[in-house]
């Protein structure tokens, strides 16, 4: 039988634990707002159905961390909860959410981030290597050409980030919860293997600019274009390899 005392037990987590923060990631320690400000909701139940071929895992990093405010963890709790309901369209949720930290001093500059480079600096160098996809926050994001985020595509496998070459992860700018929410599963729709379909406006991985309004909204993952797109990500390896964290 399932037993919420031995699933943190085997996460390394001890007896006195906040359910917010420690089991469903939040790093706020709250059940963060939807996108558009109004209210969520969230199932112990269901995640505690969660494990190897219907879940991921997740590393946020917070780069910069020393210049983060209080509304940008709350931005990324709104996007990681939105990702949440997204891939649950499709019967698969985000089990483990692990925060980490670049400080400032270590980030060689790239806490704030100016262009496409500086991104493939930053996704090819630093990681988390775990069995967890390894999922970006950079303090700054300042892009003339409207770069919303960026990902590997597809991402390593569970415990192969640090050998891996090129990118190792996804990247996300904190450029409002409406636009950052949409950006943070489209990124990572990107690392489990999903690429563009810019002529489907309600699809999660139409870019948006191209997506029908609220963007928010247009996050559809379905048969299209000839790809099977639920199929597709629960065949990538951070949804079929993972082990407890």
């Amino acid at each position: 039988m399932w037993s919420l005392k031995d699933a943190l037990k085997s996460a390394g987590l001890g007896p006195k634990v906040s359910l917010v923060f420690d089991v469903f990631g939040y790093v706020r320690g709250r059940l963060p707002r939807a996108p558009d400000g109004s209210g969520t909701q969230i199932s112990l139940k269901s995640w505690a159905g969660l494990g190897r071929g219907n879940s991921f895992n997740v590393d946020v990093v917070f780069v910069g961390v020393e210049s983060f405010a209080s509304s940008m963890f709350d931005e990324i709790d709104t996007a990681v909860h939105r990702m949440r309901q997204v891939y649950g369209t499709i019967g698969l949720g985000v089990k483990w959410v692990l925060h980490w930290q670049i400080a400032t001093a270590d980030a060689n500059g790239l806490d704030v981030l100016t262009s496409e480079d500086e991104v493939d600096d930053l996704l090819s160098g630093w990681a988390v290597d775990n069995n967890a996809i390894n999922l970006y926050f950079p303090a700054g994001w300042s892009m003339s050409d409207g770069l919303l985020g960026k990902s590997a595509l597809p991402g390593p496998c569970p415990g192969e980030q640090s050998g891996t070459k090129g990118l190792k992860g996804s990247c996300v700018g904190l450029t409002g919860p409406l636009l950052s929410s949409r950006t943070c599963s489209h990124e990572i729709g990107h690392n489990l293997g999903l690429t563009h379909k810019q002529t489907f406006g309600e699809n999660l991985m139409c870019q948006t600019q191209f997506a029908n309004k609220p963007t928010w909204k247009a996050v559809a993952l379905e048969v299209v274009d000839g790809d099977d797109q639920p199929n597709e990500v629960k065949q990538h390896c951070m949804v079929s390899r993972w082990w407890v964290v």
